[in-house]
């Protein structure tokens, strides 16, 4: 029966399933599920469901360039702020810093580097001080208000950026 429920998780992976289509596939009683359940996987049915649809979701972010919203989707989360949080809570970062870290195969040791992010205000639009080629995933963001020479800066690098 657990064997039962496992392979229904995993064939329905990509549909906002939820317990009860799990006990109804099988056709036992939730209770009775989820006592063989952790005895055989040692978690919950619940707990299995989400851990699939992570590692769907971990796939397509590695593999795609679908936005967040459709990787929530793809992966049946019904939401994509359950998705964020899910995510969060598993992986300690983000959707998007997982898919930037995945891609560019940068090692979990490394320390990460400050950047500098001007912004002149409410809406405005952030320049970055250094390269944006010189920035990893991880790096760590600063946000100031330009003062003369961070404004005489900024529009040096804009010149350059041209």
């Amino acid at each position: 029966m657990v064997g039962d429920a496992l392979r229904f998780i995993m064939d329905h992976t990509r549909q906002a399933i939820g317990v009860p289509d799990v006990v109804t596939g099988v056709g036992i009683s939730r209770r009775t599920l989820e006592r063989r359940f952790f005895r055989a996987v040692g978690g919950s049915v619940l707990g299995e469901i989400t851990r699939c649809r992570l590692d769907r979701a971990k796939q397509l972010l590695r593999e795609t360039n679908l936005h967040v919203y459709r990787v929530s989707s793809e992966s049946g989360f019904t939401s994509v702020r359950t998705f964020n949080r899910a995510f969060r809570h598993a992986e300690k970062r983000s959707p998007g810093a997982f898919r930037l870290h995945s891609s560019r195969g940068v090692a979990a040791d490394q320390s990460p580097k400050r950047i500098v992010v001007h912004s002149r205000g409410r809406g405005s639009l952030r320049t970055p001080v250094i390269p944006a080629t010189e920035v990893r995933s991880d790096s760590l963001v600063e946000e100031r208000t330009p003062g003369a020479q961070d404004s005489r800066a900024m529009g040096q690098v804009a010149r350059e950026q041209s």
